[in-house]
């Protein structure tokens, strides 16, 4: 079973579709690539994750209605991407977030 998952540094496109149905991953690395648009972690089966990082891509939103306390990551970081304002406080505080 695939628990932990490094992708950074790999000029990877697209959205997070493809990852979606990892559902036992507890790390996942994705730090500097070239991810777009939105990131809706609450959508996504990683019930296990404790560690994500998204940080240094081209995410544009990461939906309010969606990204409630208990879909977080113990440790998230999602910054350094082109997140539109305003972003939720819970992006803000679990995921180190903040906006263009």
């Amino acid at each position: 079973t695939l628990v932990t998952l490094n992708l950074e540094h790999n000029k990877l496109t697209g959205d997070f579709a493809a990852l979606r149905d990892i559902v036992y991953l507890t790390h996942l690395q994705l730090s500097n690539n070239e991810f777009t648009g939105e990131f809706a972690i609450s959508t996504l089966a990683w019930h296990s994750l404790q560690y994500l990082n998204i940080s240094s891509n081209h995410i544009t939103r990461i939906p309010r209605d969606k990204a409630d306390e208990n879909s977080w990551p113990l440790i998230c970081d999602a910054s350094n991407n082109n997140l539109a304002c305003p972003i939720s406080n819970q992006t803000a505080i679990y995921c180190r977030a903040n906006c263009a």
